[in-house]
């Protein structure tokens, strides 16, 4: 398995979407998509398009996986470092059992690995 820092950006978008999201892909011809009880609920477009699920560029749709794994009783703490030039995240399990951290330059791509770290940290 890749490691999770090693990932290219759709790598890591496609590991979110099932691991952390808990969605499932649908490729049929007009449900190109992730969602659950495909194709009833459609909530992001796979590959291009205004509503490309892209959680690594699009800070709004990292938000989605904050909101996520807060709803999995796990606490977030993100913070810039080095002037704003790498951003740090943090989740930690409601118990604090699990905590792990991620660095990047990018603070969507930091949330997304930190975490899928979390969830694979917590099998």
């Amino acid at each position: 398995m890749t490691e999770i820092s090693e990932m290219t950006n759709e790598e890591l978008n496609n590991a979110v979407a099932v691991e952390v999201m808990g969605w499932e892909a649908s490729i049929e011809p007009k449900h190109n998509c992730w969602g659950n009880n495909i194709p009833k609920q459609c909530y992001a477009i796979i590959g291009g398009g205004k509503q490309e699920w892209s959680p690594t560029v699009f800070i709004s749709q990292a938000w989605e996986v904050v909101d996520k794994m807060k709803g999995n009783a796990w606490h977030i703490f993100v913070e810039t470092l080095d002037n704003d030039k790498r951003w740090v995240a943090y989740f930690s399990s409601s118990d604090d059992t699990v905590v792990v951290e991620a660095w990047h330059e990018s603070a969507p791509r930091a949330i997304c690995e930190v975490a899928l770290n979390a969830i694979r940290e917590n099998k």
